[in-house]
């Protein structure tokens, strides 16, 4: 060979190129293994369906058991409801993660869900069921003891003390410690899922997108064009669970009651 290349030199830049293409078609073939998806991402029904197939999105679909899976390569067989009726296949199709369904608790049951035995990791604050950081609130973490329990008084106290996690109850908290108990709430809705809510504990809901009636209970002038009302909601033990604005409309019925709606 001339020009200084030995022959040795252009049999490997042969193989090398070769060895190249090979691979190439290879990784390109249908025979490529399945390169392996986190199997363990949670999604909200919202989450899910910004996987619905449309616009380039690829397309996700829910079973029964909860499982979510990839079906995009079979898309045009998966038009309808993305919640499924039946099982998929797991060796057809790769699962993507679950999806989160919300449901009811009782105090026992919540408890079952400490991050023992292979379970996640559920806290209650104000009737509300997170699932939670492990990292955080599993097994031998900072934060342990809150696992599978209603955190409510323990988290406006910002305390790990057994008496104050056993006690679920706000009353005798001050408005600062009412205040911390809004800025967890805010951070756990932020980073985490709602899985359900505390049915022994979770209050009925008020102001949701229903039109009800409340009763002036008290009026109080402050100035001759500022007046602070009080009104009583139409059962004792109703909260408004509206975590946005509302803009509430007003209509005079009567001197004492008052129609709201949202």
């Amino acid at each position: 060979m001339n020009a200084g290349i030995g022959y040795d030199t252009v049999i490997g830049m042969a193989l090398g190129a070769a060895s190249v293409w090979y691979l190439w078609n290879w990784i390109e073939s249908d025979n490529e293994p399945s390169i392996p998806v986190k199997k363990n991402r949670k999604f909200s029904a919202e989450e899910l369906q910004d996987f619905s197939g449309v616009n380039g999105r690829l397309r996700y679909v829910s079973t029964p058991s909860g499982k979510v899976f990839d079906v995009s390569k079979d898309a045009e067989h998966f038009t309808g409801d993305q919640s499924l009726s039946t099982e998929l296949d797991d060796i057809k199709y790769t699962q993507v993660g679950t999806v989160i369904m919300k449901r009811d608790f009782t105090k026992m049951e919540l408890a079952e869900y400490n991050g023992t035995n292979g379970r996640p990791v559920y806290i209650c604050a104000k009737g509300v069921v997170y699932d939670v950081d492990p990292d955080f609130y599993g097994p031998d973490s900072p934060y342990e003891i809150l696992a599978g329990r209603d955190a409510t008084r323990a988290l406006a106290l910002v305390s790990l003390e057994q008496a104050d996690v056993d006690n679920t109850s706000i009353e005798g908290l001050s408005w600062g410690d009412l205040n911390t108990l809004e800025e967890w709430i805010a951070k756990f809705e932020m980073k985490y899922h709602v899985v359900g809510f505390l049915v022994d504990e979770a209050p009925k809901s008020f102001l949701n997108k229903q039109r009800q009636q409340v009763v002036l209970s008290e009026k109080i002038e402050i100035s001759h064009d500022t007046r602070i009302f009080r009104f009583d909601l139409p059962e004792s033990n109703m909260v408004s669970i509206s975590r946005v604005p509302l803009i509430i409309f007003l209509r005079f019925v009567d001197i004492e009651t008052w129609t709201t709606s949202r």
